[in-house]
């Protein structure tokens, strides 16, 4: 789970569902004890009654005619219930009917609870009590039938259960809230950063949280270094090379001077590693100009930036009658970097298969986890060893193809920059060279 907000929305969840169900369960375990108890009182009272009824009774059985036993004793099966066993005497209550209560005797003083099943099918709570009748000892059962409490009890649990549920609904959406609230700061910060990316802002705020400062202040002057190196490297490399041109251009002008005419094998020489030394030097300012995938890259439309590449691309090989297919996916292929990178990458490709096709240009545009173009050609394209060759990384292009290799160079390391690849082949239809450039997506 990468999410935070969804990481702390469940840990506070999970914390709340367990204090609602353990707090269920007391409360519903509570009320039942509660509940239990006061019927186990109402058969102290019960049993109370009986035994001072039994100290006038002579004989026993005139105990059921007693008035001061309540009327449930003598409706059968009426949920109320005594047993008296003296000796081997037995008063049971008429309520009982033909049935019997399942009791052990207990010894004066004595007095339990049970529960046991009873007629019909009843729950019975049982006080069970030792008595010292007439220097006779007698134990004395009294019942309650404990099935309409336990009935009232699972209502209230069922109302208690919908209403906690409702409670705990309520707590869940202002903890959503709670979690929304707290994060803001977070969620603005990730606004920032890509805005950052698009190029819309150089910095972020540092209206946030305490706890957050530090991260922000530090990021900014990452963010601060990174740009102030960026733009150091380009200016000492440009400085560098400009330094360069000068002694350069000197240079120059005294291999093309018609005195050396009488030492060929100097002036040659001379002129060659010249030239070099300028294409190098054309070659890394355009290399310093690279943005690379770095921050504050802008979304671009590459299917639009084709477009204008083949059009200026075109006019410049007017004089080969060069048809262009294009294969791309409906809609708008959008992707984030840096545009001069793009243009440099592209064109260098792009005009390379013009300059070696006889008449035919592909080009194919895809986009999944990366943007991927291809570029063929139906020139006389590579052999397989030359293919091998410029294919491996780290090899300079257009030191190891010639004729193929003007900007593909600069196009490798733009590549790379993105951590992308350049790939080298053979193209199945065309027959000349294919490119195959694969960009890995940064948004």
């Amino acid at each position: 789970m990468r999410s935070l907000r969804a990481r702390l929305g469940l840990g506070l969840a999970s914390g709340l569902l367990v204090v609602f169900i353990l707090q269920w369960l007391v409360v519903t375990l509570a009320i039942r004890h509660i509940a239990e108890a006061f019927v186990a009182s109402r058969l102290e009272h019960d049993a109370d009654t009986i035994v001072a009824a039994l100290q006038t009774a002579t004989p026993m059985q005139s105990l059921l005619e007693d008035p001061r036993l309540a009327g449930v004793f003598h409706q059968p099966y009426s949920g109320h219930y005594f047993r008296i066993t003296i000796g081997d005497r037995v008063v049971r209550s008429r309520s009982l009917w033909d049935q019997d209560l399942a009791v052990d005797r207990a010894p004066s003083g004595a007095q339990l609870r049970i529960q046991q099943p009873g007629p019909q099918n009843q729950s019975l709570l049982v006080l069970v009590r030792g008595v010292l009748l007439k220097e006779q000892e007698a134990t004395l059962a009294v019942a309650e039938d404990l099935t309409p409490l336990r009935s009232e009890l699972q209502r209230f649990n069922l109302q208690y259960a919908i209403v906690s549920g409702g409670a705990l609904a309520v707590l869940l959406l202002i903890q959503q809230f709670a979690l929304w609230l707290g994060l803001r700061p977070l969620m603005r910060i990730r606004a920032e950063l890509d805005e950052v990316k698009d190029g819309a802002r150089e910095q972020l705020s540092e209206r946030v949280p305490h706890e957050m400062q530090s991260f922000v202040r530090e990021l900014n002057a990452a963010l601060a270094t990174l740009r102030e190196r960026l733009v150091r490297s380009r200016r000492a490399l440009g400085n560098l090379a400009h330094a360069l041109k000068t002694p350069l251009t000197l240079l120059s002008d005294l291999s093309s001077d018609k005195r050396l005419g009488r030492w060929p094998d100097i002036r040659r020489p001379m002129q060659t590693h010249t030239q070099s030394i300028a294409n190098l030097i054309d070659r890394e300012l355009k290399r310093a100009r690279l943005a690379g995938a770095a921050t504050g890259a802008a979304a671009l439309d590459v299917q639009g930036l084709i477009d204008e590449l083949v059009t200026t691309i075109t006019a410049i090989h007017r004089e080969k009658a060069v048809a262009v297919q294009r294969e791309a996916p409906r809609g708008r292929i959008v992707f984030r970097a840096d545009r001069e990178d793009m243009l440099e990458l592209l064109g260098n490709v792009i005009d390379n298969a013009f300059k070696w096709a006889h008449a035919a240009v592909r080009l194919n545009l895809a986009i999944n986890d990366s943007l991927r173009i291809t570029v063929e050609d139906d020139g006389p394209g590579c052999d397989a060893a030359r293919l091998r060759q410029i294919g491996r990384r780290g090899v300079r292009l257009d030191e190891t193809v010639p004729g193929h290799g003007l900007g593909l160079a600069i196009a490798h390391d733009i590549a790379l920059s993105y951590r992308g690849q350049l790939a080298f082949d053979r193209s199945p239809s065309l027959g000349g060279l294919r490119v195959v450039i694969t960009l890995p997506k940064y948004n």
